[in-house]
């Protein structure tokens, strides 16, 4: 099974690309992909909790080492240095 990590760094309560992560997210599960989305900041706990429907969800700490199979960077933010 292929890891796929969906890299967000701040998720807002609402808006077009948690859609498209989320659905995103419930597709590649479908298809048999191991999906996790990593995060730095949540406008909204309840907002990971959506997302943990479909997918893994991580908040990223300055301590992980991530190594995955594919990751997409779903986040107008610099992309992190770990």
């Amino acid at each position: 099974m292929k890891e796929f990590y969906i890299y967000h760094e701040y998720i807002p309560k609402v808006g077009g690309i948690e859609t498209a992560v989320y659905n995103l997210s419930k597709a590649l599960g479908k298809k048999g992909y191991d999906v996790t989305v990593l995060y730095n900041s949540v406008e909204n706990p309840s907002v990971a909790l959506h997302y943990a429907e479909v997918a893994n969800i991580k908040k990223l700490l300055p301590e992980d080492n991530i190594e995955c199979d594919i990751c997409l960077i779903a986040s107008n933010h610099s992309i992190p240095v770990r």
